[in-house]
């Protein structure tokens, strides 16, 4: 896995992993008619469900396996990402989250900081562009540069930012969080 250490020392506070699906089969011109019910069914393929299964391995060898809280967005391979996470992840409560599905990043962030205060952890798993720009405007001092710098780069399917927040939820915010860790599945998966 790329960047397979956290940073060192325990972060106080609230953990955040945001995660973005797996790979996905590839989208289907849209027909008359078809909607963007077509998208939302698009699933993962057997490379995705392997990236996925690699990412919740090593989120659970991080320490940032057991959250309190999974959001998901609609889509089938969000749906079929977190169904291969959960087979080694400790999750507590999991809630299919409609405006993940085509949330900008200043929307997840709104999402995330009307949380209430007993979720200690949430994990993430939704869609690329917000994903990646969520990580970055939360990503303030003390974030590891090269977990950063990969982020800026857009977030590859299965990969997951692991940021700390001081809390409350309420006061999230850009530059709020320290970027501990980003991981991406190997080449193989």
């Amino acid at each position: 896995m790329d960047d397979g250490r956290p940073a060192s020392g325990a972060a106080p506070g609230l953990t955040l992993v945001l995660l973005r699906h797996a790979e996905a089969a590839a989208a289907v011109p849209a027909r008359p008619g078809s909607g963007p019910d077509a998208d939302l069914a698009r699933p993962l393929t057997p490379r995705g469900r392997a990236q996925a299964r690699a990412t919740g391995e090593w989120l659970l060898a991080s320490g940032a396996g057991a959250v309190d809280l999974v959001l998901v967005s609609p889509a089938q391979r969000t749906a079929q990402t977190w169904a291969e996470l959960a087979e080694v992840l400790h999750p507590g409560t999991v809630r299919e989250e409609p405006a993940l599905y085509e949330a900008p990043a200043l929307g997840l962030v709104h999402l995330l900081a009307a949380l209430p205060q007993e979720v200690g952890s949430v994990l993430v798993v939704a869609h690329e562009p917000a994903v990646s720009a969520a990580a970055v405007a939360l990503a303030g001092p003390g974030s590891v540069g090269a977990a950063l710098a990969r982020v800026r780069a857009g977030a590859a399917p299965a990969s997951a930012s692991v940021l700390a927040h001081p809390g409350p939820w309420a006061s999230l915010a850009g530059g709020s969080c320290v970027l501990r860790s980003h991981v991406v599945p190997p080449e193989g998966s």
